[in-house]
Order: structure tokens, then C-alpha cells, then sequence
């Protein structure tokens, strides 16, 4: 399967929505034969500045999917079928709860710790190479 380059995600290593979100596409290119173009923005400087070109205040936040062909988007996680129809042109929300699932106060309090858990391992990650690249420097 060639990458379809018209089809963008934008996502973010250790952004628990991005994740909710991997088997969902790997399901949508599975069906349609179409490959997302893929850009991790958290991490990688040009991504994030293509991010913002294409974004222009429409979304402002990852995960972000983007069709060159068709100008349309989705902001945020969002359903299977939403997404499949979005990749083939179809008609689509561009703003959805994703997967509807009931709340959970505690689950809730779990995903946020998770998360903090993983930005703060990011922060330690991204420091650790800064230090590594200054000692290279001296």
C-alpha cells in the first residue's frame, strides 16, 4: 500500500487521543487502500510548522487530519466510519467525541495521570538529549 500523500494525520508521541486513534486509521487504510501521510509534531519542529500552515486556527490541537485533495478536516479523535468518509471525500464531521464510550470520573483521573506520566517522561527524554548534545559540543 503507497502512502497517500493528499491524506494527512497529524499527531504526537505519547498524545493519548493520537493513540485512541491508531487502530482506527490502520482500519480506515486497511478498507480503503488509501496510507496516511503521517507527521509527529510534538517531536519533529517542521512537522509542527506544516501543522500550522495547514491548521490556520481551524483545529489547534492533535490529533489533526487533513485532505489536500478535498481541503476538508477533522479535529480531535473521531469515529471509524467519520474518518473513513473523510478519506474518500465523503461527507463527514469535523468535530466528534470519537468513539462514544460512558464517562468515568475515575477512568478519567487515570487517563490524566497516564498522560502526565507520559510528558513527564517526554520532558525527561527531550532533556536528556539536550545534555547529551551539549557534551558533545564542549
Amino acid at each position: 500500500m503507497t502512502i497517500d500523500k493528499n491524506l494527512m494525520e497529524f499527531y504526537g508521541i505519547g498524545c493519548d487521543h493520537c493513540d485512541d486513534m491508531k487502530p482506527r486509521i490502520a482500519q480506515v487504510e486497511a478498507e480503503t487502500g488509501k496510507r496516511f501521510a503521517k507527521y509527529e509534531v510534538w517531536q519533529n519542529e517542521k512537522n509542527l510548522q506544516i501543522l500550522q500552515k495547514i491548521d490556520k486556527g481551524m483545529c489547534g490541537g492533535i490529533p489533526f487530519f487533513y485532505n489536500r485533495r478535498t481541503r476538508d478536516y477533522i479535529c480531535g479523535a473521531t469515529s471509524t466510519e467519520n474518518l473513513k468518509n473523510w478519506a474518500l471525500g465523503r461527507p463527514h464531521e469535523a468535530f466528534t467525541q470519537g468513539e462514544k464510550k460512558p464517562f468515568s470520573m475515575q477512568e478519567t483521573l487515570k487517563e490524566w495521570k497516564e498522560s502526565a506520566d507520559k510528558m513527564k517522561q517526554t520532558i525527561q527524554d527531550i532533556q536528556s538529549k539536550l545534555q547529551t548534545m551539549s557534551a558533545k559540543k564542549k
